[in-house]
C-alpha cells in the first residue's frame, strides 16, 4: 500500500484523481491511499498503519514535509519515503539534484537532520532557519495566503520590509565555541541545504549529508546599501562576494538578537524570537 499524504493548499496542488495518475505514471500497480496533511493528528499512530512493503509519498511544499517530518518522525522507520513537490519555493528538491523531477525518494536524507531549539521548543529542519528580515518577509506571506491570496509577490514584500519595516539588529553569534558580534544584521540564518527562497544558492558549498550546517549573516548595511545588495541577490540568485556577507560553517549555533525578531523554518513562522540554537 501507498499512502500518499497531500496538503489541498499548497499552491501546486493538484486533485486527487491528478495525483494518482501522476503516482501511477511512475508506479502503476501500487495500491495507494489519499489523507489530507490536517487529518493527521498523531504522528505515531499513524505510522502504526504501515505494514512491510509499504510506503509514503508527501506531496506539497517544504512547509509541509517539515511538518510531517517533525510529527512522524519518518527516520526512525525502514518505510521508503517519496516527497513530491507541490509547493511554492520546493528548495528541498532543487537541493538534493533531483534534476527537475517533481517526484524522488527521499529516505536517505531524513537520517541526519539538523535540530533547532528556541524557548521550550526543539523541531527538526530540512533546509534552513532564517532569523531577521527573512521571517519577516515568511510572516507576511503566511498572513496573506491565510488571507486567500492565491499569488504572493516575495520580492515586493521584501522591498516593503526592507525599506520601511524592518529594523535592523545586533547580534550575539557562536560556532562551536567562537563567538561573534555584528551590527545593523538584516539575516543571521543557518542553512542544512544550499537553498533558500525559491532558488536562490545562499550558501553554495554546503552539503546537507555533512555533519557541518552553514551559518549565514548579513550584516553591517544600510537601507540604502541594503536595498542594492538584496536587488542583486535576487536577480543573480547567487550570494554575491560581500564584506556584508559573512559565512561561518560549525556543528553547534547559537544565535541571540538585542530585539525579538521574526523566524522562519522551512517557511513556517513563529512571530518575536529573541535566540535559536541550531545542532548537527
Amino acid at each position: 500500500m501507498r499512502y500518499v499524504i497531500y496538503n489541498p493548499l499548497s499552491i501546486h496542488s493538484l486533485s486527487i484523481p491528478e495525483l494518482a495518475k501522476t503516482l501511477r505514471d511512475v508506479n502503476a500497480e501500487e495500491d495507494m491511499r489519499f489523507i489530507r496533511v490536517d487529518e493527521i493528528d498523531d504522528g505515531f499512530e499513524f505510522m502504526k498503519l504501515l505494514s512491510k512493503g509499504d510506503d509514503i509519498v508527501v506531496s506539497g511544499g517544504d512547509g509541509t514535509f517539515n511538518r510531517l517530518v517533525n510529527k512522524c518522525h519518518f527516520e526512525t522507520y525502514n518505510f521508503p519515503i517519496y516527497f513530491h513537490k507541490a509547493g511554492n519555493s520546493n528548495d528541498f528538491m532543487r537541493d538534493i539534484g533531483d534534476n527537475g523531477s517533481d517526484f524522488a525518494e527521499v529516505s536517505p536524507y531524513l537520517k541526519k537532520l539538523p535540530t533547532v531549539t528556541f524557548g521550550d521548543e526543539e523541531l527538526k529542519f530540512l533546509n534552513n532557519v532564517g532569523f531577521g528580515i527573512d521571517g519577516m518577509v515568511s510572516l507576511i506571506a503566511s498572513h496573506e495566503k491565510m488571507a486567500g491570496k492565491l499569488k504572493i509577490n516575495y520580492k515586493s514584500i521584501l522591498i516593503k520590509c526592507l525599506l520601511f519595516k524592518y529594523k535592523p539588529v545586533s547580534a550575539v553569534i557562536e560556532v562551536d565555541g567562537e563567538k561573534h558580534l555584528y551590527k545593523k544584521v538584516y539575516v543571521a540564518s543557518t542553512m542544512n541545504g544550499r537553498y533558500y527562497g525559491g532558488g536562490i544558492k545562499q550558501t553554495p558549498d554546503q552539503d546537507r549529508s555533512s555533519d557541518e550546517v552553514s551559518l549565514i549573516v548579513w550584516h553591517s548595511i544600510n537601507r540604502l546599501s541594503g536595498f542594492f545588495f538584496f536587488h542583486k541577490l535576487l536577480k543573480a540568485k547567487h550570494i554575491p562576494f560581500s564584506k556584508h556577507a559573512s559565512i561561518i560553517k560549525g556543528k553547534n549555533i547559537s544565535v541571540r538578537f538585542d530585539k525579538p525578531t521574526d523566524i522562519q523554518i522551512d517557511g513556517e513562522c513563529i512571530h518575536g524570537i529573541y535566540s535559536y540554537k541550531v545542532k548537527k
